[in-house]
């Protein structure tokens, strides 16, 4: 077993989203606010199939390292759940059915593609084999979230004209992500290893993970009453220029993954999420207290 060096802390920000949010609160611009709108309404469910996934294998796990992170990855995705279910409040407010887009993502994508496909691998791959598509999508979807992170904390700009709690929000998340990459992706090697199953998780996760997120995102523009109609066509264009940006910078920390011999920890970026949360140490403590 591959095991990873560095520390996960479970940390607990209580983030209060107390003050007025334009709606469009990304630049003025509401595709890029949207998408965002969209990782805050498949985040939380998401981080429930990941540790669903995690748990059907966690009591076989005899390794005592690899225990302990598992747990602590556990608690750093519950507390990622919690917190950007706050943001509901705020979307609530702006008068978007966040509930109604919630429910509609979680009964396709949980109630109805997440046991499809478990159940067509047991059938084809034979028993067991859904448990470890379930944790090699997982195991995808963190390289996912640990190659945004890594984009992220590293052009921290991005976040200068954000609500200075909900940056701090998403680079929190973006940080932790960086410190428990590798926890899904060993115990994936550990019970099952198979490069074709990698590859499969990989490839499942990403079209989910595009699908679910561009539907999101689709549904908060067909809802969003304050958007000015002349003005998109240059909105869409600077927007697809950030986004471009967004996409070359991910592809190229997303590639390695299709590697035979690839592990997370081949790419150090630990120290982005170790300057953030030292930078930071005095505001977080202040959250804690």
């Amino acid at each position: 077993m591959v095991t990873s060096g560095g520390s996960i802390t479970v940390r607990r920000p209580p983030f209060r989203f107390n003050r007025e949010f334009p709606v469009h609160y990304y630049k003025g611009n509401p595709i890029v606010t949207h998408i965002i709108n969209a990782f805050h309404v498949i985040f939380p469910a998401g981080e429930k199939f990941f540790i669903r996934a995690v748990n059907r294998y966690a009591a076989q796990v005899t390794d005592h390292e690899l225990k302990e992170r598992i747990r602590a990855f556990a608690g750093q995705e519950t507390q990622h759940m919690a917190q950007h279910q706050k943001f509901y409040e705020i979307l609530r407010a702006q008068g978007f059915p966040v509930d109604e887009i919630v429910k509609e993502y979680e009964e396709h994508a949980y109630g109805v593609i997440e046991p499809m496909v478990m159940s067509l691998f047991d059938r084809i791959f034979g028993p067991k084999s859904g448990d470890a598509i379930a944790l090699s999508v997982t195991a995808a979807l963190e390289h996912y979230t640990a190659s945004l992170a890594e984009v992220a904390l590293r052009h921290r700009e991005m976040f200068s004209e954000l609500d200075g709690e909900l940056a701090h929000l998403l680079q929190w998340h973006a940080a932790e992500e960086i410190e428990h990459k590798s926890v899904t992706f060993d115990l994936f090697q550990e019970v099952d290893g198979r490069y074709p199953m990698r590859m499969a998780g990989f490839v499942i996760g990403s079209i989910a993970l595009f699908a679910y997120a561009s539907i999101s995102a689709i549904k908060f523009l067909r809802y969003d009453r304050h958007i000015d109609w002349g003005k998109m066509p240059l909105l869409s264009a600077k927007a697809m220029v950030q986004l471009f940006f967004l996409g070359m910078e991910m592809a190229r920390a997303l590639l390695p993954y299709v590697r035979f011999d690839f592990h997370p920890d081949d790419i150090d970026n630990r120290e982005l999420a170790e300057k953030y949360f030292a930078e930071y140490e005095a505001y977080f403590l202040a959250k804690a207290s």
